[in-house]
């Protein structure tokens, strides 16, 4: 593994980390799923730090910092396991969709699969 994979993949962690903390602040502790459609996604995203531009929301934003986040994860473990990137590619952008709409945990819980 290189240098730059290994702190790709600690900036991500790090990332995936304060965002799950941040959606159990706003949850009230039991938050530990990211739903695109949730009502409180704004709130959550500037708690994270993430704000709203002309363009798109705080929370658009922080969907889509989280899905190019769980895109590279997925490209550094490909690429580190020598493992074809061309379907998997495919597989994480529609995953990804799928995730969200149907709320698919962010972040695995200790002792699941």
């Amino acid at each position: 593994m290189l240098v730059a994979d290994v702190e790709s993949m600690l900036e991500d962690y790090a990332f995936l980390r304060r965002l799950e903390q941040r959606m159990r602040l706003v949850d009230g502790g039991g938050m530990a799923i990211l739903d695109a459609a949730a009502p409180d996604l704004n709130a959550l995203a500037r708690r994270a730090g993430v704000h709203s531009t002309p363009e798109m929301t705080a929370g658009e934003h922080l969907i889509c910092q989280y899905r190019a986040v769980t895109e590279d994860v997925r490209a550094t473990y490909l690429r580190v396991l020598c493992l074809p990137s061309h379907s998997a590619e495919d597989s994480v952008r529609s995953g990804t969709e799928e995730g969200l709409r149907r709320h698919r945990p962010l972040i695995p819980r200790r002792g699941s699969g």
